[in-house]
């Protein structure tokens, strides 16, 4: 009784995994399904099966094939001063406007875009304020600047203060 056997080969490291089927010529990272041309996992179980990856390449990228396509002269296309005239009107390119307004400085992003992970996002910065440069609250908000004093009268009691200190 003949028995097929089925080459089928798990390639791993320790980034990716792929499963690579040597009868059906694919691999699940699908770049040798879609190029015809075995992937680096393919190779890798083309190798351990003991063969060649050059058995495995689909057949238009053989030498053949490419004979076979040239085998026939291509002829150059005639130059500009040989085309045939027509009564046709000749085409007008059409004219490009620049738009009102300042070109926009960042590209649209779509909207499954992530951002960009290198950027540090302000949202978790503790606010300070400007008064008092004490954290949880800003110069806005601040209770320090409900005295009423305007920043000269400020600055003469803290002068003030400080001579007190000092005497």
């Amino acid at each position: 009784m003949y028995s097929k056997r089925c080459y089928i080969y798990e390639i791993d490291n320790e980034y990716e995994r792929h499963v690579v089927n040597l009868t059906r010529k694919c691999c699940t990272c699908r770049v040798w399904d879609l190029t015809r041309i075995p992937c680096k996992h393919g190779v890798a179980a083309i190798y351990k099966n003991l063969e060649r990856p050059e058995d495995y390449v689909h057949a238009c990228f053989r030498k053949d094939a490419y004979v076979a396509a040239y085998k026939e002269m291509i002829t150059p296309l005639p130059g500009q001063d040989e085309w045939v005239e027509t009564n046709l009107p000749t085409s007008v390119t059409p004219i490009v406007y620049k738009p009102a307004g300042r070109p926009p400085m960042k590209r649209k992003k779509d909207a499954d875009e992530p951002n960009n992970p290198y950027k540090v996002s302000r949202s978790y910065r503790p606010i300070k304020c400007g008064f008092c440069h004490q954290n949880e609250h800003n110069s806005r908000r601040c209770k320090a600047g409900i005295t009423g004093e305007i920043p000269w009268q400020r600055r003469q009691r803290l002068e003030r203060d400080k001579e007190q200190a000092a005497n």
